[in-house]
């Protein structure tokens, strides 16, 4: 199929007869393939083509006059392969083009924006997995920080003058949990922006035995399988500046040490569940891993959080729960700017808990 859109929006002047600087027109013609929504696999393409027209900033002439061009492609697919699993594609291509640089401040750039979904399941769902990868051009501000004074106990915070030079630096503020604390971080957006490629993938998988063991296997190893499951979690996304010669996208390329980071983050997750929304107790192991980079004008910030952690709950009534919390791991921040606000630190907790619910909207918790 195809279909035409346009509009000419003419506004001028009663005295000159010259036209304003708001008017404009534009055409738009779109060219569609698809199929029937009933079918198993479902697909939908479509080309786009736009001419936008403005009037000439020193009002040369009364017409408008060819400022760009853009071209877009955009397909979506849905493809249900069988009863338990399903594939989804999403993706779109867009080419402007400007033909008159004077009309206007668009700058020629060619944008993508893609997302894929895999979904399975398999053994009555006892297996599911979940998958995803999407890529993205786009821009974004360029930002830095700055702290800002306040009335003493409204930051969070102090300056420390390491120096003696009285000159208020980036590196001389400290976080600070007092109740004087007189300094806020704010975020300062200027007018420079940079082009950015981002990319992301997302995979979780999530094991449950009982669905497959039959209930009247409830002893033994099979009585142990069913009450166990797992959920295990992979998480990476991304962002690079393509200003800096990396106009493309490289799939499934992920660099914590990529020199046109612009930011990068990593979430590695493992649990362990058993006997998992019993009554009567239950239990968990975990193992977190989670890293963070972020460049900023000032230069890269770097974190990491390795914890490992232990829950076991124990009802010994209904109305009553004992719960106890462990925790250990290791934190890391790496500053390239500020060496003083590097730290490795080794840290464990336990937490021990007790929940009383005497009615079923009262809870006491004591820790």
């Amino acid at each position: 199929g195809a279909n035409y859109q346009g509009e000419n929006n003419r506004r001028e002047s009663i005295m000159s007869d010259s036209l304003f600087l708001s008017s404009f027109s534009f055409d738009r013609l779109n060219l569609f393939i698809k199929n029937g929504t009933d079918s198993q696999l479902k697909y939908q393409f479509n080309f786009n083509r736009r001419f936008d027209y403005l009037p000439s900033p020193t009002f040369s002439n009364n017409e408008l006059n060819r400022y760009s061009t853009a071209d877009e492609f955009v397909a979506n697919t849905q493809w249900f392969i069988n009863e338990t699993s399903a594939l989804n594609l999403d993706f779109s291509y867009r080419n402007l083009k400007v033909t008159d640089a004077s009309l206007g401040s668009e700058i020629p750039r060619k944008t993508y924006l893609g997302k894929i979904d895999y979904n399975w399941q398999i053994l009555k769902g006892a297996v599911k997995s979940l998958s995803s990868y999407q890529i993205q051009s786009g821009q974004e501000i360029k930002q830095e920080f700055e702290y800002v004074k306040v009335n003493s106990g409204e930051g969070n915070f102090i300056w420390i003058d390491y120096n003696q030079d009285s000159v208020l630096q980036q590196n001389e503020f400290e976080f600070s949990a007092i109740d004087t604390a007189n300094y806020l971080k704010v975020t300062v957006f200027n007018n420079e922006f940079i082009r950015t490629n981002s990319n992301g993938i997302n995979q979780s998988l999530r094991l449950e035995p009982k669905f497959f063991i039959e209930q009247s296997k409830n002893k033994g190893l099979w009585g142990l399988l069913r009450k166990t499951s797992t959920l295990h979690t992979f998480r990476i996304n991304q962002k690079t500046n393509s200003d800096q010669g990396n106009e493309n996208f490289s799939l499934l390329r992920f660099d914590i040490k990529d020199t046109t980071l612009v930011s990068y983050n990593s979430f590695i997750s493992n649990n362990l569940f058993f006997n998992r929304s019993n009554p009567k107790y239950d239990g968990q192991l975990g193992a977190n891993i989670n890293q963070s980079k972020i460049v900023q004008i000032s230069g890269f910030e770097s974190r990491k959080l390795e914890e490992y952690l232990l829950r076991f709950r124990y009802s010994p009534v209904n109305s009553v729960d004992l719960i106890f919390n462990g925790k250990a791991g290791l934190k890391l921040s790496d500053s390239e700017s500020f060496d003083e606000r590097d730290f490795s630190i080794q840290f464990s907790e336990i937490n021990p808990e007790i929940n009383i619910r005497p009615k079923s909207n009262l809870r006491f918790v004591t820790k």
